[in-house]
């Protein structure tokens, strides 16, 4: 039998386990509120880039024992420390390393603990120069090596596209949503959000609620092509509910959208409404008709932004129509994308001509 001592240590024990669990769970529904607040004027693949970054570190936490938030600075400093050391090289490396994650996306991850932090009015190492120090140390040591450019898939693909055909509904719904991402130059997350209410059908324009760049609600407006608007028609007619352009096929062809219920403008009661897809899956949809019209794998979500930039640029479009198509705030990554054309362009193009 167990000791009077052992049962008091070990009911201590099960309390104090209690109140951890109950502590985690009290800052998890805290962080959400203040965070959710927090990001709500945010575009919808920044907040979603954010609320993953927390979410990560929350998941490290768990995963090592760990209480995420702490209002005692030197417990909090504490756990932060052993998140950087999971996701920075250690300290003795001397030489540049390659990072399980790019270079960006641990300063967003620092960047989003930060923010949580400061809006959960928590204590927040990083103001330490101590650590903040550190970071910046370990941040040197990794590859300067940026993500690669997304590729073009050239103009012979952009008109195979037009022409692809379709025998099912998931094809249908693959090669419209390829040839609306070359019309409209939306990025993955900006395709996933796209719905048929959206669209002018009289002047061939769909609006973008939301973008990267527009994060106050402005009107972006985009052209769609006869074949684009042709394509939308014929899934319009396809789905039971019209409502996304994106919408889950399941391998019988039925369209399987999920539903949330939200309160109304307030007014307490609930509607039903269609839940956006993952942008996953359109990734998933993209590389599918990518692979039928023989990409073999040279492609990325981002190929269809970059490639109508180039073909443009190639076509001698003017650069503030181009600005206009793709709602860039400036030239800079336009030139980004377009800068194998430099090569291209070049003067001595002209003297192999000659000689060649």
């Amino acid at each position: 039998m167990k000791s009077k001592n052992q049962s008091i240590a070990l009911r201590k024990s099960t309390e104090l386990q209690h109140a951890r669990h109950d502590e985690k769970i009290a800052y998890h529904e805290k962080r959400r509120q203040v965070f959710r607040e927090l990001l709500k004027e945010y575009p919808a693949n920044s907040r979603k880039a954010y609320e993953s970054d927390i979410n990560a570190y929350e998941r490290f936490c768990d995963d090592n024992g760990l209480i995420p938030y702490h209002l005692e600075v030197a417990s909090m400093a504490n756990v932060v420390r052993h998140y950087i050391d999971d996701i920075l090289p250690p300290p003795d490396k001397s030489d540049v390393v390659n990072s399980r994650y790019k270079r960006s996306t641990l300063q967003r991850r620092f960047t989003s603990l930060k923010m949580a932090l400061d809006a959960m009015e928590i204590p927040n190492p990083f103001d330490d120069p101590l650590i903040a120090g550190m970071v910046r140390q370990r941040m040197k040591k990794l590859s300067k090596k940026g993500a690669d450019q997304a590729p073009d898939i050239g103009r012979a693909f952009i008109e195979k596209a037009r022409q692809l055909p379709y025998s099912d509904l998931v094809e249908l719904r693959d090669v419209c949503l390829f040839n609306l991402g070359l019309d409209t130059l939306c990025r993955v997350s900006e395709l996933a959000s796209l719905r048929f209410q959206d669209v002018d059908w009289e002047r061939r324009v769909i609006l973008v609620r939301e973008s990267k760049t527009n994060k106050h609600g402005e009107e972006d407006l985009r052209a769609l092509s006869k074949t684009t608007v042709s394509l939308l028609q014929k899934l319009r007619e396809q789905y039971p509910v019209p409502h996304y352009i994106f919408q889950p096929i399941n391998k019988s062809g039925r369209v399987t959208s999920r539903y949330v219920y939200q309160d109304y403008q307030g007014s307490g009661f609930k509607v039903k409404l269609q839940r956006q897809a993952h942008v996953n899956s359109v990734t998933s949809s993209l590389k599918r008709t990518a692979d039928r019209l023989g990409l073999n794998g040279n492609f990325s979500g981002h190929s269809l932004r970059v490639s109508m930039a180039v073909l443009m640029r190639r076509l001698g479009i003017p650069d503030h129509k181009i600005k206009k198509a793709g709602n860039w705030k400036s030239t800079a990554m336009i030139d980004l994308y377009t800068r194998s054309l430099g090569v291209e362009e070049s003067g001595v193009r002209d003297v192999f001509d000659l000689i060649d």
